[in-house]
């Protein structure tokens, strides 16, 4: 049986837990993973009930984020959205964006079911933003990732200057 965890962080793409404790406590976490790590969970639980699945790795799974998409997947625009299809041609998630003028600000990412999976948090110093860059949240607000850019001279996000993959480093848990 699994533990039971009163916070839980990400680190390189992988939920950890943050202090055992008993799983009949107002709010609790459980992670899930098979014996090689292949298939990930994070649940969360309110007085002892199952309450919320925060994260499926079969339907994202953050650790292949800190790749590129493979050259055989395929973005297409639709209707206000992204539609991300895998080499098999099979939908895998759904982008959706939010702007502020010009500028997009959060991308929505839902699985082909409708079921929120992650959204990007995107910053602009230009737009008193702290950094250019973009944070990346699990479906619970959870921070997975931080990423900071370097400018072009369009004023658009060019190359990475830093990735923080590592939640533990740069938040309280």
């Amino acid at each position: 049986m699994e533990p039971f965890y009163q916070d839980y962080y990400w680190k390189n793409g992988r939920p950890c837990g943050a202090g055992v404790i008993s799983p009949d406590k107002e709010l609790v976490f459980k992670i899930i993973a098979d014996p090689y790590f292949k298939h990930i969970s994070v649940e969360q639980y309110k007085n002892g009930n199952f309450a919320l699945l925060i994260y499926d790795s079969k339907l994202l799974d953050f650790r292949q984020l800190r790749q590129e998409l493979p050259p055989a997947w395929e973005k297409t625009q639709e209707k206000g959205r992204t539609i991300i299809r895998d080499q098999n041609d099979r939908i895998a998630w759904i982008e959706t964006y939010e702007f502020i003028g010009e500028q997009c600000r959060k991308c929505i990412v839902h699985s082909p079911h409708g079921i929120h999976l992650s959204t990007h948090q995107i910053y602009y110093s230009a737009l008193g933003d702290p950094f250019d860059g973009v944070e990346l949240f699990d479906s619970a607000g959870k921070m997975v990732m931080r990423k900071y850019y370097l400018l072009t001279e369009e004023g658009d996000f060019g190359q990475v200057s830093e990735e923080i993959w590592d939640m533990q480093a740069i938040i309280k848990v």
